[in-house]
């Protein structure tokens, strides 16, 4: 499970859109297999195929978590670092 994770946090791309009614960005959670190499490249560590396969198939439930708590969690990052967001 940490190795999926890890996974995810390094092969999920966040596309910024604007979001029509609220404080953040609209954040799209996205798996390319496009920056596997280079991955693998710094970590050193080979992706396994059933790790992409596992990823791939909890992309949903990743994106439904992010929907549910994203908010929440961007709201958190001004706090933790006293930096507001700023967006035009």
């Amino acid at each position: 499970m940490a190795r999926v994770i890890r996974l995810a946090a390094l092969l999920l791309t966040a596309a910024v859109v604007g979001a029509a009614q609220s404080t953040y960005p609209g954040v799209t959670l996205r798996y390319n297999g496009l920056f596997d190499m280079a991955c693998t490249d710094a970590t050193k560590q080979v992706i396994e195929p059933e790790a992409i396969t596992e990823l791939r198939s909890r992309m949903q439930a990743i994106r439904s978590l992010w929907a549910k708590e994203g908010a929440a969690l961007l709201g958190a990052v001004p706090e933790v670092t006293g930096i507001p967001f700023r967006f035009s």
